[in-house]
């Protein structure tokens, strides 16, 4: 019996749990986990006045600005923006998480907010085109990576897809979920031989459902017409 590829990246990593990059990815990707946490607070967020947020705030990250200052600034923001989606002001909460990152460039966890924001505004090109320019001037920001591989797999955008999770692998080459990840992706593209070495890795190092795994190297000696292994 085949499974369509749909139902193995769900089964998988790729759409389902974290290969354990990073607490980031795990706590920061989608808006509707910020704006259930922002909705849980005792105090009335959708009372709040958003349009008269002091200037100054603003300014804590210009110049002669210490690093502790521009962080402060940085974190308020992001909590503004978390504020403005759970009062369902999506293009408030965009301007004030895109400010945030602009004062922490780096900052993984707003740039995952961000993307999350351009997705539920959007769809998944605006994410993606996001992502992708972030990675140019953050190339080692893994838990972003990892939300792009996986947005890059909801849009079956597969060569792509797998090309950022050898990636991650290449950091991380002894995690099965990546190694299932990049086998599942290599699967799909027609490449059983490089699929088999993948899923055969995720296997070694004690992937948590193995019986899944070997159903997939089945598929994959299948594929390669490896009968006495199928």
């Amino acid at each position: 019996m085949r499974v369509s590829f749909r139902r193995r990246m769900q089964a998988g990593v790729v759409v389902g749990a974290g290969v354990g990059v990073g607490a980031g990815a795990e706590a920061a990707l989608s808006a509707a986990a910020f704006a259930a946490a922002a909705a849980s607070r005792s105090r009335s967020i959708s009372s709040l006045d958003f349009t008269n947020t002091p200037d100054g705030m603003a300014t804590l990250g210009g110049a002669g600005a210490t690093e502790t200052n521009v962080f402060a600034a940085a974190v308020l923001k992001n909590s503004i923006a978390q504020a403005a989606v759970a009062a369902e002001q999506l293009p408030l909460a965009l301007a004030e998480a895109r400010e945030a990152l602009n004062l922490r460039p780096d900052w993984e966890q707003a740039a995952l907010f961000v993307g999350g924001l351009l997705q539920q505004r959007g769809g998944n090109g605006e994410a993606l085109a996001f992502f992708a320019d972030f990675l140019k001037r953050n190339p080692a920001a893994m838990d972003v990576r990892l939300n792009y591989a996986r947005l890059l797999v909801s849009d079956t955008q597969y060569p792509q897809a797998r090309a950022e999770f050898q990636k991650l692998r290449q950091e991380f080459p002894n995690n099965p979920d990546v190694s299932l990840a990049v086998g599942l992706l290599s699967l799909q593209l027609g490449d059983a031989d490089e699929a088999r070495k993948l899923l055969q890795h995720a296997l070694d190092n004690d992937y948590k459902d193995p019986d899944a795994v070997r159903f997939y190297l089945g598929q994959a000696a299948e594929e390669a017409k490896l009968f006495e292994e199928a």
